[in-house]
């Protein structure tokens, strides 16, 4: 039986520093930003539904939903370049993860769970190619107001083309996702509102498109460069 005085060793809000170059995380800096995602991600897992999870950089904060996939989270890491990826149940207990450095604030619980998820990101290895289409970077406003217009259309016909036995979900800021069945659904939700549009396919876990509507960038990861030529186009028309 436990006395209290250990009990409250428990308890106790601690601060832990981590220097990430101690282990085992790649000194690329492309081969990290994959492993601190995979950290990052794991540990949302492991938290549960109730933790915050941003990444940000210089310019941007970008909110990551709980039902990411890795992928996703990947996507978002890889084109956004964080210099901070934090994950927060409450005020006492966070994990912000920096390139060379992971602050964590809770109590043993809390660290324990955020040491162990911190091992396995460093032992994922794997990496992927983002494509990515910014409609801010071409110039032309009017091609994102268009595409922004029939963006539900131009949706269907990007799954249709590219993921099979697929999903469409949209992401309110801040709030759960919502599957897309129909236009009914797509048009549940205001617009303006909406901060991610993503497709995933049910058959193959790395094969996602992300629509960030807030940052106007549309994110792809899993296809071939003739994909990726034929659904330039159908973002164009």
């Amino acid at each position: 039986m436990k006395s209290v005085k250990d009990k409250s060793l428990t308890t106790k809000i601690q601060k832990k520093i981590i220097n990430v170059n101690k282990y085992g995380y790649n000194k690329d800096d492309n081969a990290r930003i994959v492993q601190l995602t995979a950290f990052f991600h794991i540990l949302k897992k492991e938290l549960g539904e109730s933790c915050y999870t941003e990444i940000a950089n210089a310019k941007n904060v970008c909110y990551i939903p709980f039902s990411f996939n890795l992928y996703e989270a990947i996507a978002m890491a890889k084109y956004y370049r964080p210099l901070n990826w934090y994950v927060e149940v409450d005020e006492d207990n966070y994990v912000e993860i920096r390139p060379d450095e992971t602050t964590i604030s809770g109590n043993l619980d809390f660290i324990n769970k955020v040491d162990a998820a911190f091992e396995d990101g460093a032992r994922f290895t794997s990496d992927v190619d983002v494509f990515a289409f910014n409609f801010l970077n071409t110039g032309n406003e009017y091609m994102w107001n268009h595409f922004a217009e029939f963006q539900y259309k131009k949706a269907v016909k990007i799954g249709d083309s590219f993921i099979k036995n697929g999903s469409m979900r949209l992401y309110p800021d801040k709030e759960k996702e919502y599957f897309i069945y129909g236009l009914d659904d797509y048009y549940g939700t205001p617009k303006e509102d909406i901060e991610y549009l993503t497709l995933r396919s049910n058959l193959q876990y790395d094969k996602v498109i992300i629509i960030d509507n807030k940052r106007k960038v549309l994110l792809a990861i899993g296809l071939n460069e003739i994909e990726l030529e034929e659904m330039k186009e159908i973002i164009k028309k």
